[in-house]
């Protein structure tokens, strides 16, 4: 599949449970690597201080004034296919 066939979206859980950040059965994978938390931004201190900043984030005035444009991009009149 090409790339533009992927739309990248935040699940729910990164705005309200740390818990999905964290692996606590550590093990290997199928690509047999070592599995383990996730990796967070230098800004964040912690999985909690992660998603209290994209709570924060989410419900900002930016976002609420541009999130009708965003949704109409990636789902609505704005979207655009590349052969268009």
């Amino acid at each position: 599949k090409d790339d533009k066939d992927y739309n990248i979206e935040s699940i729910p859980q990164f705005f309200y449970m740390p818990e999905v950040l964290e692996n606590h059965n550590y093990g290997v994978n199928g690509s047999n690597h070592l599995t383990d938390s996730v990796f967070l931004p230098r800004w964040a201190m912690s999985t909690h201080d992660f998603v209290l900043r994209n709570r924060e984030a989410l419900e900002s005035k930016h976002v609420t004034e541009q999130i009708s444009s965003w949704i109409d991009m990636m789902y609505g009149v704005k979207q655009k296919d590349a052969e268009n």
